[in-house]
Formats: C-alpha cells, structure tokens, sequence
C-alpha cells in the first residue's frame, strides 16, 4: 500500500494549502492572486486524478484476491481514501467559487467575466471531445466515467451559484450604465455567458443520459460473466467426485456434458454481450473487454475438456473393470477345475511300484506348472482391486487360490513320501540280515557297551523286554543310516507280542553266522508277522 501513503500525504499537503487561501482581504490585487493560486492547485488535483483512480481501482483488486482476514481492513482504507478524496475536490471548488466572488465584489467584473467564459469555453471544448458511440465498457471502466461526470456536475453546481452572483452583477450594472456603447457590451457579455452555460448544461444531460444507459449494460454484462463463472465453477466441482461407483461417476460427467451443451446459449449471449460493448468501448475498456473475453471463453473450454477427459478416463477404467470381470470368471472356472483335478489326484490309489508312481508324479507336474502359469493373472486380478473398493469375488479367489496351493503342496509331500518309501522298498527287495547286521556292527565299533546302554535306557521296567516302536525309534534316532520300513525288518526278527527281548538282539549281533544258523534264534513262533 506504498501507493496510498504517498497519495494521503500529498493530498495532507494540498489541505494545508487550500487552508491558507480565505480571501480575508480587500486588495483586489491580493484577491486575484488568490484566485490565481486555487486555480493553480485544481490543475494539481486535477492531474492527479488519475492516479487516484488507479490507485482506488488497485485497491479493489487487491481486497478481491487478498487473504480473508484482510479483506475488511483493504475495503476500509479504500473506502476511506475515495471519501478523503471527494472531501479534497469539493473543498477546492468550494475555494475557488470564493475566490471568484471575492474578485467580482472587489469590481473586476470585466476580469471575472472572462474567466467565467475561459471556463465555459473549456467545458464546451471538453464536451466536444466526448463520444457517444464510444463510452461502453465494463463496469469498473463505466463506473470511473460516471464518477467523472459526477465531478463534473459537482463543478457546474458551484460554477452556477458564481454565475448568477455574475449575471446578477451584469443586470446592476446594466440598469446604471448611462453609456449605450458599454452597455451593449455588457449585455453583449451576459448573452455569451448565458448561450454558453445553457450549452454545457444540454451537453451535460446528454452526456448523464448516455453514461446511464452505458452503465445499465455494463452492469448487466458484469451479472452474467460473474453468474457464468460461478456455474462454471460449481459444474467443474461436480467433475471432482469420488470414482468408488464408475458408473456413477460417469452418470454424473454425462449430466455435466448435458448441462455444458444446455448452456451454451447463455455463453454465448455473455460474449455476444461483450462483443457488442467492446465494438462500442471506452479506449479505456478496450483491454479489460477483450481480458473478459478470453477468461469466460478459456474457463468454458477448460470445464468442457476436463469433461471429455474425466469421461474418457471414466470408460477406460469401467472397460478395465469388465475385463477384470471376465478374468475373474475365467480365473474362478480355473481353480474349480483345478480343484477337481486336484481331488483326482488324491484319490488315486497308492502306487504298487516305481514305474506308476513316476506316472502320477508326471501328472502332478503338469498340474503344477498349470498353476504357476497362472499365478500372474491371479495376481494381477487381485492387485487390480480399486483402492477403497473391495470385490468379495476377488476376496474369495484369493482364499481359494491360496488353499489350492496349499492342497498341492500337501499331496506332493504326500507323492514324495510315498516315492521314498517305493524307493526304500525296491532297496530292501533280498534284504538279509546279516548285510544289516554287518553295517550295523561297522558302525558300531564297541557294540557291546553301546548297545547295552541302548537297552538300558530303553527297558525302564527292567525285564530285559522293549516295546517294539520304541526300540525302532531308539535305533533311528542313533543316526545309524537306516529307515523305518528296514527297521520293521529287523523287528519282525525279534518281535514276541510286541517286545524286543534285548538278550536275544544282543545274541543277535554277536553270533557267528558260520558256526550256529541263525534260524535257532527264531524257534519260538513270531506272532506279529
């Protein structure tokens, strides 16, 4: 607001001096120096008339994008200077319409009679300037001209009571002047100023008329850009709304494009409006006219393109929805066929050899790799989801997909347990227990201690008997390289009613197979076989 001080203590330094011109004096000569002064300071307050309107007319603009809460102290300020200015102007009229009767009352009527047309000639030639075709254009540019005039019409108040006092003084003088020569002149003088004031004042209703009718359009042009803009705003905020439903959202652009295209009309009568105040403008309309222009036209295309495109966006995301869609029902046909399969090949009875169970194996393989050849579109359907929009089908996939691997894993490491032990059995084919016996006696260097011990944590009731499971767990579980199924073997060897007798394992390990059969050991029938 650096502006605004530098015009407030200008117009402080004018008020002093207007302070300082009371015609308090008789010297006629003193007096026409005064006159002479206040005449000079309008010239200065005249030529600073336009700064104060562009200084007021910055102020407007500054309060209408200016922060909330400084909008009223702008407004005030503003406000405060356009009424300290009008107080200036009136004041100075009001000095100068002093000084003239002051002159006219010291006896130069010859003097004050020639001002007063020197004034009314300026008026007239002022008014000859004025174009009527010319003074359209927007309200704020109008507003300035009407103010103008405004000033104007103040000005001829206070020329009118100077001039009566004159034409007042004209007639005195008239009825006493016995010379016919200067008579005539004087009335000579009174009819040019009269012929010219009735001119200026012709001239001034004209002039009020044609501002009035220029004022009227220009408010009218304001309403409709403003009221334009405002529904171009709250349609553009229309176009902002949340896409949890597409279709919705889409219904909503669709009614947007209707609304556009239903409004044209009214777009177009605000710029044929403005077209047709622009072909009759003020020069000083000129500019702001063709800025109007373009903001309501650009605002119009940026709400219609941003309709076109939030539909475009719209569509492809509903086109992407129904591909998802159809995905999801491919993907869901998938996984209960696969599921089918899946049970299929659980339901297979458990292979008798190698070369079935590589069949199954085979089978299981392809069922497989048919779910990792998926996995990407699984995923990528289940990725698509919207965010803030879950699809309970999509949920359900993902569920049912997850259980479906976890289905397969279980029945591979069933497959491949079932493999090891087809495997273990195709080992043991001819399986003799010496070759068991001598691996376990190469493993077990000092057989008669460890194996002892062995016995001894095992038979907690100390009858020299174990149960069977435990000693085949107690035999694994010593890291000698063996397996279950071989473990039942040697068990079965050993095996009355379920107990191991530790004597006769013992026995076992230390008999010399070249000296006394083995088949001695086994004379008592073995009842789990």
């Amino acid at each position: 607001m650096g502006g605004v001080e530098e015009l407030e203590d200008w117009m402080e330094g004018i008020e002093r001096k207007l302070g300082d011109q009371q015609p308090h004096t008789a010297n006629l000569d003193k007096l026409k120096q005064q006159l002479e002064d206040i005449r000079e300071i309008q010239k200065e307050v005249g030529k600073k008339q336009p700064i104060f309107d562009i200084t007021k007319k910055r102020g407007i603009t500054l309060a209408e994008h200016a922060p909330k809460q400084e909008i009223k102290q702008i407004i005030t300020r503003n406000d405060t200077l356009g009424r300290r200015w009008s107080d200036l102007v009136g004041k100075a009229i009001d000095r100068l319409q002093d000084a003239e009767q002051a002159v006219i009352e010291g006896g130069a009527f010859e003097e004050a009679v020639a001002e007063a047309e020197k004034w009314a000639d300026a008026q007239i030639e002022a008014d000859s300037k004025f174009d009527p075709a010319h003074i359209e254009g927007d309200i704020d540019t109008v507003r300035g001209l009407v103010e103008e005039d405004e000033r104007r019409a103040g000005e001829r108040k206070t020329k009118k009571n100077g001039l009566e006092r004159l034409l007042k003084k004209a007639d005195e003088l008239i009825a006493h002047e016995e010379n016919p020569v200067e008579r005539k002149e004087i009335e000579d003088a009174r009819d040019r100023l009269l012929t010219k004031w009735d001119e200026i004042e012709d001239n001034a209703r004209s002039r009020s008329a044609s501002l009035k009718e220029a004022e009227k359009l220009a408010d009218d042009f304001d309403a409709k850009a403003h009221a334009m803009l405002d529904w171009l705003a709250a349609t553009e905020q229309k176009l902002k709304g949340p896409t949890t439903d597409l279709e919705a959202a889409l219904e909503i652009v669709e009614q947007v494009k209707s609304e556009l295209e239903k409004s044209k009309p009214n777009r177009d009568e605000c710029l044929e409006l403005a077209q047709k105040i622009q072909d009759h403008c003020h020069p000083r309309a000129e500019q702001p006219i063709k800025h109007w222009k373009k903001v309501i036209d650009g605002r119009w295309k940026e709400v219609s393109d941003r309709a076109d495109d939030r539909e475009f966006a719209l569509l492809e995301q509903i086109q992407a929805e129904k591909q998802r869609e159809e995905q999801l029902r491919k993907l869901q046909k998938f996984v209960a066929e696969k599921k089918d399969e899946l049970a299929k090949l659980a339901g297979y009875p458990p292979a008798e050899n190698l070369e079935i169970m590589q069949d199954v194996l085979e089978e299981f393989a392809k069922f497989e790799y048919d779910l990792r050849e998926k996995q990407p579109e699984v995923d990528a359907v289940i990725k698509g989801q919207r965010k803030g929009v879950r699809n309970p089908e999509v949920d359900q996939l993902e569920s049912d997909w997850k259980q479906l691997w976890l289905d397969a894993m279980g029945l591979q490491s069933s497959l491949d347990n079932h493999e090891k032990l087809l495997e273990e059995m195709k080992r043991l084919e001819g399986w003799q227990w010496e070759d068991w016996k001598e691996r376990y006696l190469e493993w077990n260097d000092h057989i008669k201690a460890r194996v002892t011990d062995l016995f001894r944590r095992m038979d907690r009731s100390h009858t020299g008997l174990v149960p069977r499971e435990t000693f085949i767990d107690a035999i694994i579980q010593s890291r000698f390289e063996t397996s279950r199924l071989e473990m039942n073997k040697v068990a079965d060897l050993f095996d009355r009613n379920g107990m191991i007798n530790s004597k006769q394992f013992i026995d076992a390990l230390r008999f010399d197979n070249s000296k006394v059969s083995f088949e001695d050991l086994k004379k008592k029938p073995n009842k789990n076989k």
